[in-house]
């Protein structure tokens, strides 16, 4: 029988986090509807300890995190077609500086990241609350090396990708804010290269933000896009990445995911739907073979599974997030459900994708990159 990996303990924990987060998605984030923004310039100061999410974390944690971050909110007309389907969010660009308190392991990194800030309540003249995410890339100082520095099992490239969400309170004085927050910031390769467990940090942070203008106006969106709306949608994507295994040095598996998918239109922002997918990944036998009591037989690397996904649309772009089983099951998977999120460009009907699969949330299996063609046939009003 297979052993059992290091996280399985925390399953439960990330499954609830992907629910939470997953249900916003699915529900189409109704607190949306609150939100304005305006133009402002903030800076925050940042603390906090790294999580062990894994016994090779441990011995890396030596004092606590520090850091910084400077944001710019765009202005008001930014983004304005999409932005008032959500009553005007704030969204903006973001430099963060972290030191991870281990400078001759993990060093500091540095990070260019996108934004996207929602408000939970209707009114917040003086006083708000809500929610920010950020996403981008970070640089680290400091990467997993064999012989000068084996210790670091967290990060093995020097660019990764990052992810923080941080839910904050703030008090108001036009034009000035101060505004405190919590959350969790993580950051991994995608499993480009191993070792890639990633370094998650729990953090909070204290803001001075300045607004250089008011709020916009708000006023009530369309409820259709022109005079014609899709509801049903028929699409199709192939997308491929690069990934290693460790133990295996010096070998680059090349998974390969395509995907059928119907989706419903349930209004002019967000989607849902169903999808089949089938995934052929060559690391899975060779994995098997290295940790587990396995003689070749049955096959592994090719599975196939049913999802459920949601999209939630910003202009041209749509933040896609699925939640899937595979159907076939043996002792050497240790895991059926999977996970997949990111982001969909649409030129017309040809999509761009950009998908992080993960097995379970936290634990990044493959970064994927491909194209897809979408059958969209319009209704008229």
């Amino acid at each position: 029988m297979p052993k059992s990996p290091q996280w399985i303990n925390s399953e439960k924990r990330d499954r609830t986090i992907f629910i939470l987060l997953f249900s916003c998605l699915v529900s189409g984030i109704p607190f949306t509807n609150l939100t304005y923004g305006q133009e402002s310039l903030r800076l925050s100061y940042m603390f906090g300890n790294i999580h062990p999410h894994n016994s090779l974390i441990t011995p890396l944690i030596k004092k606590p995190v520090k850091g910084f971050t400077v944001d710019y909110t765009w202005k008001n007309n930014r983004g304005e077609k999409w932005r008032q389907y959500f009553n005007y969010p704030n969204h903006g660009i973001s430099y963060n500086y972290m030191s991870y308190g281990n400078p001759e392991i993990l060093g500091n990194s540095h990070s260019l990241l996108y934004y996207l800030q929602f408000s939970f309540l209707p009114k917040h003249k003086f006083f708000d609350a809500g929610i920010i995410e950020y996403t981008g890339i970070g640089y680290f100082e400091k990467k997993y090396d064999p012989n000068h520095n084996p210790e670091n099992q967290a990060i093995s490239t020097y660019f990764n990708i990052g992810a923080t969400i941080r839910f904050y309170t703030r008090i108001r004085i036009k034009p000035v804010y101060i505004e405190y927050s919590s959350g969790l910031n993580h950051f991994s390769n995608a499993l480009i290269k191993s070792p890639n467990l990633g370094i998650n940090v729990k953090n909070k942070s204290i803001t001075v933000g300045y607004e250089f203008e008011d709020p916009p106006v708000r006023k009530n969106a369309p409820k259709t896009e022109g005079k014609t709306k899709p509801r049903h949608e028929f699409w199709i994507y192939g997308a491929t990445g690069i990934k290693e295994i460790k133990g295996i040095e010096n070998k680059n598996y090349f998974p390969v995911n395509a995907s059928l998918n119907y989706t419903y239109r349930t209004s002019v922002i967000n989607k849902m739907g169903i999808g089949l997918d089938f995934v052929y990944d060559p690391s899975i036998e060779d994995y098997a073979y290295l940790n587990y009591n396995y003689t070749g037989e049955p096959p592994l690397n090719f599975r196939y599974g049913i999802s459920l996904h949601n999209e939630f649309l910003l202009g041209r772009a749509g933040i896609f997030a699925s939640y899937g089983l595979n159907l076939q099951m043996n002792e050497y998977y240790t895991r059926q459900r999977y996970y997949k999120a990111g982001v969909k460009v649409y030129f017309n009907n040809l999509i761009g994708v950009v998908l992080l699969r993960a097995i379970p949330l936290f634990r990044a299996d493959l970064l994927e990159f491909g194209i897809g063609y979408r059958i969209a046939p319009k209704s008229k009003k």
